[in-house]
């Protein structure tokens, strides 16, 4: 087992420096597939949970006198379901100096959960280790997840097939997916931009190892705390003129202060505003505290950038690296 994982890792990681497009994952498969028939003693993914063939039956009977009891369960699902795709989104926006929008995200993942709803399937979110491999394989735009779907429907008559497939290839592919979003000098780095945001991101870490396999406690955990820090520490942008960095133009400068996360985007976008209306020259927002530019942010500042045109003036970002957002967020 453990040499079919190094063998997996060196052809999915190797094959990259062939070709970026180099079907890693699909060798790997294949030689996981071969074998497994020559070597009957292996654990396969068929021997703990042999895979069904056919489509599902759709069904609207669905259990509405338990509605009670399985809401509190629904709501942490759906709040999990949403905090790995917002991560993700977040790392590859940042790698392709794009932006993510949370909204299409929250829709698009009620809309899959519709559908797993009337067709008896597992609870929908975005996935890390599908996201990563489907980076891995090249994918860059929406067409990957549809060309997948595709590939899947087309696959379900045949889904036995992978029955054979050796758990440790498996498990090798997940670990080198997301071998690249495991960033320890990113965490320890926190420290020295926003300790406040630091804390949170070692208590949510620390409290993830310690309830594991329960990591749905840990996530509620730390959004709980971030709900707490944020009212007692509501944000709050505090203006400027600063010579040596406005160049003597008359730019105001826009600080805030406080804990930037989703949950006070609408007070950091209202008082950005504000400014912009109580100013008449351009705008820098400085997030010299913070070592990456949230997404969000990136999405407040491109609005008002598009107001402020309109009279000629802009706003730009000071002490923050540019961010992302994903074009292919898988989902399984």
């Amino acid at each position: 087992a453990i040499g079919l994982s190094i063998a997996t890792l060196v052809i999915m990681l190797g094959g990259r420096r062939l070709h970026r497009l180099f079907p890693g994952v699909a060798f790997a498969v294949l030689a996981g597939l071969a074998y497994s028939r020559i070597d009957d003693g292996i654990l396969t993914v068929g021997d703990t949970n042999p895979i069904p063939e056919g489509f599902p039956s759709l069904s609207l009977d669905l259990p509405w006198s338990s509605f009670g009891s399985l809401f509190i369960g629904g709501l942490i699902i759906a709040l999990i379901g949403f905090a790995e795709p917002a991560s993700i989104a977040r790392l590859f926006a940042k790698e392709d100096r794009t932006t993510w929008d949370a909204n299409r995200e929250l829709a698009a993942s009620g809309l899959a959960n519709m559908t797993a709803a009337v067709s008896g399937t597992f609870p929908v979110g975005g996935s890390f280790s599908r996201s990563s491999v489907n980076r891995l394989a090249g994918a860059r735009t929406r067409w990957s997840g549809g060309v997948t779907g595709l590939v899947v429907l087309g696959f379900l008559s045949f889904a036995s097939v992978l029955d054979g497939l050796p758990q440790a290839v498996l498990g090798a592919i997940v670990i080198g997916a997301v071998l690249g979003l495991i960033q320890p000098v990113a965490l320890v780095g926190l420290w020295r931009g926003s300790p406040v945001e630091a804390g949170l991101a070692w208590f949510t870490f620390a409290a993830t190892l310690a309830l594991t396999p329960a990591v749905q406690w840990a996530v509620l955990a730390g959004v709980a705390l971030t709900g707490l820090v944020h009212l007692a520490r509501p944000l709050r942008v505090e203006a400027r003129t600063d010579p040596d960095v406005g160049q003597g133009t008359g730019e105001t400068v826009a600080e805030p202060v406080g804990l930037i996360w989703v949950g006070s985007y609408r007070t950091l976008e209202r008082q950005l505003m504000e400014l912009a209306g109580a100013t008449t020259g351009d705008l820098a927002l400085d997030l010299g505290s913070d070592p990456d530019l949230d997404p969000g942010v990136e999405v407040i500042t491109e609005r008002l950038s598009t107001i402020l045109a309109a009279d000629g003036r802009s706003i730009r970002i000071i002490g923050a690296d540019r961010g992302l957002s994903p074009s292919a967020i898988e989902r399984d």
